[in-house]
């Protein structure tokens, strides 16, 4: 089997693995609060060692709040090559392709449930919440930096923080929508509806 092949199937297992140590500490949490639980019971659920654990967490709290998910470099390169050739600016095919990674990252992540929603997390330990607004921007810094590299922009344009700004508010009120109790609508359908349903708003 080619190295690259290999080396594409660890990356992913190490993202799985950090995923499900992130979503069985919010699991966790949700349920028994942060002090109600170890460290080796959400390795236990995960079905890794403590050792493994500390490779990717800290502390039992960074394992809660996660930090960005990270994702598949196939699909950051699919994103960054989605440009069409031959245009200065913006381009015009841009929100389109940030629905279309999040689509894609969503694929990897598997399922969302409940236990994904930090709001239950953070009325549980309020305490977490500054981290998870820490962890928030995080997140927005990075994607900036994804636009900017892409378009070509500087990193005081406007219209990065303008884009960023949009499809993070655009991603949240869609999350608002898929945590409801009565939602039966997979997220990745949502998204690509709310993007149709702010292009109709901003080109009335």
């Amino acid at each position: 089997m080619p190295e690259s092949v290999n080396a594409t199937g660890v990356e992913l297992r190490k993202r799985q693995t950090r995923r499900a140590l992130s979503r069985h500490a919010r699991r966790l949490t949700i349920e028994h609060g942060l002090s109600g639980f170890t460290i080796e019971q959400v390795c236990e659920l995960a079905g890794v060692s403590r050792r493994t654990f500390f490779n990717y967490f800290p502390s039992k709290e960074d394992a809660v709040v996660g930090g960005a998910e990270e994702i598949d470099p196939s699909i950051l390169d699919t994103f960054m090559r989605a440009r069409p050739e031959g245009i200065t600016g913006i381009s015009p095919t841009l929100a389109d392709d940030l629905i279309a990674l999040a689509i894609d990252a969503i694929g990897e992540f598997g399922d969302f449930d409940e236990f994904d929603d930090p709001r239950l997390v953070i009325a549980r330990e309020p305490q977490l919440l500054d981290r998870f607004i820490g962890a928030g921007e995080e997140a927005e810094r990075e994607l900036a930096v994804l636009i900017q590299n892409r378009e070509g922009l500087g990193a005081d344009d406007p219209a990065v923080a303008m884009m960023v700004g949009l499809f993070t508010t655009l991603v949240w009120r869609t999350a608002y929508r898929f945590f409801q109790p009565d939602n039966q609508t997979p997220l990745a359908e949502l998204l690509a509806e709310s993007l149709e349903t702010a292009r109709t708003l901003f080109t009335q």
